[in-house]
């Protein structure tokens, strides 16, 4: 990966990383104190990355640090279904 490209991840890490230890008190604190220089480039990386808006991300969190939460869930069996 390119230099900047990797840059991208890692504060993209560091925000995901934040927002489930602590949550969000205001997004633009949460982009600068990860590194972002403006909300615009947050939001920008957030979809790229997550495809999903912070707010969409923050409320598909799983409580206790689950996870985050699959808008669906495919089963084996589901597949064997839809084949035959």
């Amino acid at each position: 990966m390119p230099p900047k490209l990797i840059g991208r991840v890692l504060r993209f890490e560091r925000v995901t990383a934040r927002l489930a230890r602590e949550g969000v008190a205001r997004w633009a604190d949460v982009a600068l104190d990860c590194g972002y220089y403006d909300q615009s480039h947050f939001n920008r990386d957030f979809r790229e990355f997550a495809g999903i808006t912070p707010s969409e991300y923050m409320a598909s969190l799983l409580p206790g640090g689950g996870g985050i939460a699959a808008d669906e869930v495919t089963s084996v069996q589901d597949l064997t279904a839809a084949a035959a």
